[in-house]
């Protein structure tokens, strides 16, 4: 074998390995691990906010045009006087995950809405697009959450975070105050 035929040999399998990392990464990106309720019972872990003590009551959100159903926990709040938070959790998280956050905001708020976004935790389907389509899915949450005139606090972390700022800057009239936990808004920041 000659030494140009062993070279495009090499250069071939190297072009190969970078595409399959490359198709690996956006597939594990677009469909992270999904940590709803089984997730949560299997490390012994509170998978409802009654597992908290807290009274919630939930109900479905339809994203996407309504092709995702997005599980949400409707939290009640100590303060009557508070605000309503509305808590996205970062890549990879859910409303199980955010459990804890959720149940420290109560404290403070009248309602904390905590949901799964499409491509998280218990939702019916759909993918992550790190933060392409998650501003609309928010955003759309959000117009069903508020009172008509109201405005309410978004709460993010990471991928939650950096969705929960865009959405704020693209409707400042909804939105009271943003919480903003380690955010980021582009796939690079995090890689």
């Amino acid at each position: 074998m000659d030494v140009i035929g062993l070279v495009s040999l090499l250069g071939l399998g190297l072009v190969f390995a970078w595409a399959t990392g490359v198709a690996y990464t956006l597939l594990t990106t677009m469909r992270p691990p999904r940590r709803g309720e089984g997730w949560a019972v299997a490390r012994g872990m509170p998978r409802t906010p009654a597992d908290l003590g807290l009274e919630f009551s939930t109900w479905e959100h339809r994203a996407r045009g309504g092709r995702v159903v997005c599980p949400v926990s409707d939290v009640l709040g100590r303060r009557p006087d508070g605000p309503t938070v509305v808590l996205m959790p970062g890549w990879g998280e859910s409303r199980v995950t955010m459990l804890l956050l959720a149940a420290k905001l109560a404290e403070q708020s009248a309602r904390v809405v905590v949901w799964d976004p499409p491509g998280h935790g218990d939702a019916s389907g759909g993918v992550c697009t790190v933060g392409q389509k998650e501003a609309a899915d928010l955003h759309g949450l959000l117009e069903v959450v508020a009172k008509p005139g109201g405005r309410v606090v978004l709460a993010g972390f990471s991928l939650g975070a950096g969705v929960s700022l865009d959405v704020a800057a693209k409707h400042p009239q909804a939105v009271a105050g943003v919480l903003a936990v380690a955010p980021y808004r582009l796939p690079i920041t995090p890689g």
